[in-house]
This record gives C-alpha cells, structure tokens and sequence, in this order.
C-alpha cells in the first residue's frame, strides 16, 4: 500500500473523487492495511444508511482499489465494501474502528 486518499461520501451509489485528505505515511496508512487484512465477510446483511467515507488505495504497482465505509462508533464495529464488488460486505473490528477514528479525526 503506497497512499490512500479520503472522500466523504455523497450518496451510496456513487463514489465521490472530490478527497480531502491523502495519507501517505506509513503509521498513518498501516490502519487500512489492517482494516482490509482484517475485515470479515458479513453474509445475508445489509446497511440502511449512507456510507461515511469513500477511499481509494494505491498500492506500488500502480494498481488502485476502492471501497466505501460506514464507520462505527467507537467501540463499535465498522462496515466496508470494495466499489466493484458492491455486493459485498465487510465486518471491521471495534479496536481497528477505532484507530480509524483517530486516523480520520472524527467525532464517534
């Protein structure tokens, strides 16, 4: 993972490319990494709101990835889902939804 790059999100069905912050440091982009090594599939669940944040993650062979997040509160779980796989639902752990939070600098 080489940089990733942060978007509130607008609307669920569109990925928002207007960022607002990149992260490009190691100790601040090591939470992704652990966030996506870590995150389990959720079957049979949906999301009844908008996500939070949209992310882009560039890795060293120029390959890009996007995904959406609803971030918990802390102490809470969080959610994710790659942009092309849509579909598909990821559990974040409450100690990396966390860290999430503080690497975002939001209020949860």
């Amino acid at each position: 993972m080489n940089h990733v790059k942060v978007a509130e999100s607008v609307e669920g069905t569109r990925f928002n490319d207007q960022f607002l912050v990149e992260y490009n440091r190691l100790q601040d982009i090591k939470v992704f990494a652990d966030m996506l090594r870590n995150a389990d599939e959720l079957m049979d669940t949906t999301v009844q709101r908008e996500p939070d944040f949209d992310l882009e993650i560039h890795y060293k062979a120029d390959a890009v990835e996007r995904y959406q997040l609803w971030l918990g509160r802390n102490g809470t779980p969080s959610v994710l889902s790659n942009v092309s796989e849509s579909h598909r639902l990821y559990k974040v752990e409450a100690d990396i939804t966390g860290r999430l939070i503080v690497t975002l600098q939001v209020d949860a």
